[in-house]
């Protein structure tokens, strides 16, 4: 009986490390410092200052590339939701990070990409605020969605292209920051909240995002998005998942239970 108690204890533990090795990550960016920008409705990190046009900066364990002229990343606490401009493009639309946070991630541009020491589970997104209301009302180079009717089949589409360890694409997957496409106006909508995406499927280590959409021009013979092409991010979960604690007391119960049958035997 002795001996099976060992056993049972020992598996108990290696049950406990497994689930503690196991157990997940999530970048929230709250422990970033170093804000270089400064203004009355909160201060950000541009990762390009001093002169420099491109770098980089990492966020519990995550590398995010930063370029002055996109595609790169910033880290923000500007909480401006009112200005529609250019000048506000630091800026997500809730206001404040995920669950109300207040740092969070900002993504310009097509080919912005981060990457992770571990496979990436879910993040959450955000429209920017600059988008947010090209989007919505135009500017000077973009128009509503919906035109003057409001039935134009407009959308501003996130892809999701998932990598692994050695650059190998894995896969991608859309999410709509905006959808105008459904025969019913009621069902027209633009992200105004943070979204949990759930990106596991992907088996990703590295995930880097391209926008496309309906407002386009055409210059020099290429095509060009009038949206302003930027997105946040926040609460990036990596690693596997975590077993839940009843399958763990299963997985013993089965055990202490088989040990205890040889013990009757």
């Amino acid at each position: 009986m002795r001996k099976q108690l060992l056993i049972l204890t020992t598996l108990f533990i290696t049950a406990i490390s497994a689930s503690t090795a196991l157990a997940q990550q999530v970048a929230d960016f709250e422990s970033q410092t170093g804000f270089d920008n400064f203004g009355p409705t909160g201060q950000f990190f541009n990762g390009y200052g001093a002169g420099a046009t491109t770098g980089s900066f990492t966020a519990d364990g995550l590398t995010f590339p930063t370029q002055e002229f996109g595609p790169g990343w910033s880290y923000s606490q500007v909480i401006d939701t009112t200005t529609p401009d250019f000048s506000n493009q630091f800026a997500a639309f809730p206001g404040s990070g995920s669950e109300g946070s207040a740092t969070y991630a900002l993504a310009f541009g097509s080919g912005a990409s981060f990457t992770a020491p571990d496979t990436i589970q879910s993040l959450d997104i955000t429209n920017g605020t600059f988008s947010y209301f090209a989007i919505r009302d135009g500017n000077q180079f973009s128009s509503p969605f919906g035109g003057d009717t409001g039935t134009d089949p407009d959308f501003f589409l996130l892809t999701i292209n998932g990598f692994d360890a050695s650059g190998s694409a894995t896969g991608s997957q859309e999410f709509f920051l905006a959808d105008f496409r459904s025969a019913d106006p009621a069902e027209d909508f633009i992200i105004d909240d943070w979204q949990t995406v759930d990106v596991s499927g992907l088996n990703a280590t590295s995930l880097s995002f391209d926008f496309s959409g309906s407002d386009t021009s055409v210059f020099g013979g290429q095509e060009f998005l009038n949206t302003p092409t930027y997105f946040a991010a926040d609460n990036i979960v990596i690693g596997a998942a975590i077993p839940e604690p009843s399958s763990l007391l299963l997985t013993l119960s089965g055990v202490s239970g088989f040990l205890l049958r040889r013990r009757r035997s």
